[in-house]
């Protein structure tokens, strides 16, 4: 082959190289991984305003990704609401936390994976569920003399909340779940004592809880 058959085959290989790349980068993530990234769900300016403060900041993190073992896609968000100067160490944040200018909220999620994999959370989520359910109950009723709340179920099949005080400060947990799409949300969020911490978890969960589950 000439020299210049050869600069115009590169050429062409250079394209077709370039090609794809765009397109494998237009290739959105599997459903599965899109919808349950709670942090993906909600604005940080819509969490701060959930709990009645100012700025937010939140942080995703994929604790089981699409294609693992399991069957399951997992993903975590926490958030942070504060007002005011932002507490950037752990003793600034309890003090904010005790005087009602701050606030925590992590917002976990398990979703089926689409791949052959996902039979094996789907076998096992009714033992999981009451697994996570149970935990939960056994804190915040018996461990903390706490109460138990019915939250609106936002598109799911089942919901349970449950709040506590502990010291200065309110705790919540709230449970949503669709047995028959093995998926489930668990909410928990912590403020200072007084504050309506129900009612914001309430508020988050109408935009995130109802997306989820709008799927099915």
């Amino acid at each position: 082959m000439s020299a210049a058959g050869v600069r115009f085959r590169s050429r062409i290989l250079g394209t077709i190289t370039a090609i794809a790349l765009a397109c494998a980068c237009l290739i959105p993530p599997p459903a599965s991984a899109a919808v349950s990234d709670t942090c993906g769900l909600i604005a940080e300016s819509k969490i701060a305003a959930a709990f009645g403060l100012t700025d937010a900041v939140k942080h995703s993190t994929v604790v089981a990704a699409p294609g693992n073992p399991t069957g399951v896609v997992r993903n975590r968000c926490e958030a942070f609401a504060w007002r005011g100067a932002k507490p950037n160490n752990e003793k600034r944040k309890r003090e904010s936390l005790l005087a009602g200018t701050f606030a925590s909220l992590t917002m976990q999620s398990w979703f089926p994976d689409e791949g052959p994999q996902s039979q094996v959370w789907r076998a096992g989520f009714d033992k999981t569920l009451k697994r996570i359910r149970g935990a939960a109950s056994d804190l915040f009723l018996k461990k903390l003399d706490g109460t138990r709340f019915t939250p609106p179920r936002l598109g799911a099949d089942s919901a349970v909340g449950f709040s506590a005080n502990v010291g200065g400060t309110r705790k919540v947990r709230a449970l949503w779940w669709s047995r028959d799409a093995k998926s489930l949300l668990v909410f928990d969020a912590v403020e200072a004592k007084g504050q309506p911490t129900v009612a914001s978890v309430k508020q988050v969960a109408s935009i995130v809880a109802s997306t989820f589950f709008q799927r099915f």
